[in-house]
């Protein structure tokens, strides 16, 4: 496995998205799956960025690393 630590806004970026498709196999989400993204208060739950980094993986068939889940 050879990953890297992704900022869902590099999905934006054609040149960052291809090169992480071509040249990665395994995604680490910079901070999609902290909790301050995730809950970002009492009321709110936004899976938003962690789904689309979830999709390109999928997309390309990579493994995703969710170090900070707990």
């Amino acid at each position: 496995m050879i990953g890297a630590a992704l900022n869902v806004h590099c999905l934006s970026e054609a040149n960052c998205a291809s090169t992480l498709s071509r040249e990665f196999n395994m995604l680490e989400l910079e901070d999609a799956m902290n909790r301050e993204s995730l809950h970002p208060d009492e009321k709110t739950v936004d899976l938003e960025d962690a789904d689309r980094i979830a999709a390109f993986a999928r997309m390309h068939d990579m493994k995703i690393r969710g170090h900070n889940l707990v």
